[in-house]
């Protein structure tokens, strides 16, 4: 890729590869749960491998029993969920988007596909997340939603970032793709905000493969049939064909879903070998 000049300098070297003979020390290993194998075989033999099928609708399920929220819908990948989020949450074009400076590009990406606008914030001095006081320093007269990543599952402070996001009227948005299980003052992170992100790629407390999901502490009676159109190019159950605003694909196959599901009641133990 050939970089613009005076930018080269200031891009790191690529990342070293492992001499020949080497090895590589992974981030994490994937964690399958017992019962996952004849979960996924199961869905394979009564044909529930897409969407639409019931197994989906049982892994939402077990979210919104484990986080204890009223809407809970699985989705494509991390990114996807945040696209998700900002829709769910009115966030378009011309809003600011307050997100971490450190954090992974899907954060920003997400913002861009509502054609809003990323506005980046820093960590706060020997932190992994911004402090309230570095978001404060950097909202506008058109931010319109904050987003918290909880980065490598330290959670930030959400107590506050929740009160300051609803004495400004901003939409709080935890990304918890790494924070999957996290507790912060004895309450599950992703139950702080108006919406909750995760991403379900291998790495992660769960896994699916890839995949995600939304949460939301809204109870909005039409939230969830509004998640279900944004994941499946802006469908509906009373037309159709017949759409009323532009949407993408983020849908999760049923395989994807059996694969995951098992592993949700396990989360507590899963953070517990995590930290050994």
């Amino acid at each position: 890729m050939r970089l613009p000049a005076g930018i080269r300098d200031k891009v790191p070297d690529p990342e070293p590869t492992s001499p020949s003979g080497g090895f590589s020390i992974p981030v994490s290993y994937p964690f399958i749960a017992p019962g996952a194998k004849e979960s996924v075989l199961k869905a394979i033999s009564e044909g529930n491998i897409s969407s639409a099928t019931k197994v989906v609708r049982e892994f939402e399920c077990e979210l919104r029993a484990y986080f204890r929220v009223p809407v809970a819908k699985a989705c494509s990948s991390g990114y996807a969920a945040l696209v998700l989020a900002l829709k769910l949450g009115g966030i378009g074009s011309g809003d600011d988007v307050l997100i971490p400076t450190l954090t992974m590009v899907a954060v920003a990406n997400a913002v861009f596909a509502v054609k809003a606008n990323p506005i980046t914030v820093d960590c706060a001095k020997g932190e992994l997340n911004p402090s309230l006081a570095e978001y404060e320093k950097r909202i506008t007269p058109t931010t319109k939603a904050l987003i918290v990543t909880h980065t490598y599952g330290v959670p930030a402070d959400c107590s506050q970032l929740q009160s300051f996001c609803k004495k400004k009227g901003l939409v709080f948005v935890e990304d918890i793709a790494e924070a999957i299980g996290t507790e912060y003052h004895g309450k599950t992170v992703g139950t702080f905000g108006d919406f909750a992100c995760a991403s379900l790629y291998a790495n992660k407390v769960i896994t699916a493969g890839d995949g995600g999901f939304v949460l939301s502490t809204r109870t909005d009676p039409d939230l969830f049939d509004r998640a279900n159109s944004y994941t499946n190019h802006g469908f509906t159950k009373e037309f159709h064909f017949l759409h009323f605003e532009s949407s993408g694909n983020y849908k999760m196959s049923g395989l994807q879903a059996a694969l995951v599901t098992p592993a949700v009641a396990l989360i507590p133990q899963v953070m517990k070998d995590r930290s050994r």
